[in-house]
This record gives C-alpha cells, structure tokens and sequence, in this order.
C-alpha cells in the first residue's frame, strides 16, 4: 500500500496544478470556467502555486493510504484533489460552487455503484446515502432556521462529505461532520474575540468541513488490507 499512497501523493501534485488554477480563477459570483491558460502555472507563480499542489499531495497520499483498494478509492483521490482547492475557494470568494460539489457527489456516485456491483452488496451504497441525504437535510433545516449562517454550498458540501464517509462507516461520517462543526465553532469563538463581538465577520466554513472530513479518514483505525 506504501506504493499506492507514493502513486496517489505524486499523482495528487501533478493534479494540484490545475486544481489550484481553478481555485484562484473562481469569480465572487457567475459560472465557474477555467480557460486552457489556467491549467498551467501561468496564473498563479510562488508558493500560491507550489504550495497547495504540494499539499494537495501530502492529503491525497495520506487518504489513500488509509483506505482499502477498491473501485472507490479514485473517488476519495478525487475529493482529496478537490478538498485544498474548495478550502482556497471558500476562503476567497465565500462560496462552494455547487458544480464543483455535484461533480464530486457524482464520481463518488458512480464508483460506489460500481463496487456494489462487484460486491454483490449494496448495504454500503445504502448506508452512504443515508449518510449523505441525512446531512444534506440537517444542514439546509439549519439554513434555513438561521439564516446567514450556512450557505447552499455548505450544505452540499456536507452531503457530500458524509456521503462519501458514510461508505465507509456511519459513525465516521457523524464523526467527521461533529469534528468539522466544531473547529469551525473554535474558529468563530476567536474571531469573536478578536474583532470584539464583530458580527458581520464571516468566517468561511468549507476548510474546516474538509478538514473534518481528512481527519475522519485519518484517524479510523488501520484497514484490513
């Protein structure tokens, strides 16, 4: 498995290199595009390029190689890719395009179907929509109850996590759903704090729902390979 994490990590920083060309090129507002510039260095130079692509790496080895192999495992590579670009995305411009989330709840779709297929089980498939359909709904009521406090793209993106955790295990996706909310609660108290009770501070909450999702699958215990 040593090799599949040096494969997944090397393919990962490859991947980072137009990943983090999209996450800079994303607008405030309108249709996301990358122009065939931006999959180059072009548009970003330093360690605005070098940085998350390295990074994009380290996450993409780490995940893979705490996952067994199996028809699913490109799908978590995927979200690896995609999880510093969404984080740089939110920071920037406050939003989580919804075609960057559907395109991911789409792969893990697909793959999950497939590996069900070659299993000959779909309990899993179940459990991981449940998980995600569970989540999806429990974000859009707190939307909607407090407004101004989640956006869509949260919510999707959160039925994505716990869609895609929830094929492993539905107390893992509880749990990195439970680990994302809360650094994302001990990232407003300091804000808080800081800006002296502030309220218009916005504090994106895409990096810390992705963070809570790659500790999930860190912190789970050593797969049965």
């Amino acid at each position: 498995m040593l090799v599949v994490a040096l494969v997944a990590g090397a393919a990962g920083i490859v991947a980072g290199v137009p990943a983090t060309a999209l996450a800079y090129s994303v607008p405030l507002e309108g249709p996301v595009r990358l122009s065939p510039r931006q999959w180059r260095w072009h548009s970003v130079s330093g360690w605005r390029a070098v940085g998350p692509s390295v990074l994009t790496g380290v996450v993409a080895a780490s995940v893979c190689a705490r996952l067994p192999l199996s028809l699913v495992l490109p799908a978590f590579w995927l979200f690896a890719v995609g999880a510093t670009a969404l984080a740089i995305i939110d920071v920037r411009t406050f939003r989580l395009p919804h075609v960057l989330s559907g395109a991911l709840a789409a792969t893990f779709g697909v793959a999950m179907i497939a590996e069900s297929l070659a299993r000959q089980d779909g309990d899993s498939l179940i459990t991981a929509c449940a998980a995600g359909s569970g989540a999806f709904l429990l974000m859009l009521a707190v939307a909607l109850i407090l407004p101004g406090q989640l956006g869509l793209g949260d919510v999707s993106l959160a039925g994505v996590i716990a869609m895609s955790l929830g094929w492993i295990d539905l107390a893992m996706a509880a749990r990195g759903l439970l680990i994302g909310t809360t650094i994302q609660a001990l990232l407003a108290g300091v804000a808080f704090a800081i800006y002296a009770g502030d309220r218009r501070r916005r504090i994106a909450f895409g990096p810390a729902l992705l963070t809570g999702w790659v500790a999930a699958v860190l912190l789970q215990g050593a797969p049965d390979w």
